[in-house]
């Protein structure tokens, strides 16, 4: 990241939208808006963002995983013929 060039006030996102869209193009760095000095939003080009989404998919899978692994080894867990059965019975009720 380049502080100088990734950080912009808003209003030079307002004035030249096309121009830090452009950046986004050319460098695939992110671009920081700020509002009265302060952070306010973050610019990312299609590709980063689908990045972005595509890791947290990730890792929320993972996180699944981890606590269906944390569930069997405790002990909360139950084999796929006694989930079918259930599944039956509930189908019959």
């Amino acid at each position: 990241m380049n502080i100088s060039r990734d950080i912009q006030p808003m209003s030079n996102f307002k004035r030249q939208p096309q121009k830090l869209l452009q950046q986004l193009r050319d460098t695939g760095e992110p671009v920081i808006l700020t509002s009265r000095g302060e952070p306010a939003a973050v610019l990312l080009d299609v590709a980063s963002y689908q990045e972005l989404v595509d890791l947290r998919d990730r890792v929320q899978a993972m996180i699944g995983v981890r606590e269906g692994l944390d569930d069997m080894k405790a002990g909360r867990s139950q084999s796929l013929e006694e989930t079918f059965r259930d599944i039956v019975d509930e189908l019959r009720d």
